[in-house]
């Protein structure tokens, strides 16, 4: 995760626009597929995943922002292994 980024409840989407494109995000989706890699084989990211875990009953814009950021750090320490991730 982005050094000092800091995730609460409070950014959970507030206008009926962020609510409607955030229903559209398949947000559990987005965070099972890392929460399998962390605990079976990548713990470098158990801490960032739990993190985001925390706000799928409501996530907002800056939790998906975190969560993009994440996919971004696996593609880029995947050591030559081809895998089709979310975005």
């Amino acid at each position: 995760m982005t050094p000092n980024t800091i995730l609460t409840k409070d950014m959970d989407p507030l206008t009926p626009e962020e609510k409607e494109f955030m229903c559209s995000i398949p947000y559990l989706s987005a965070i099972g597929t890392p929460q399998y890699l962390a605990t079976m084989t990548r713990a470098d990211i158990a801490y960032v995943v739990a993190l985001l875990a925390r706000f799928s009953s409501n996530p907002g814009p800056k939790h998906l922002q975190a969560v993009k950021h994440l996919f971004r750090y696996l593609r880029g320490t995947l050591d030559g292994i081809q895998v089709d991730l979310f975005w």
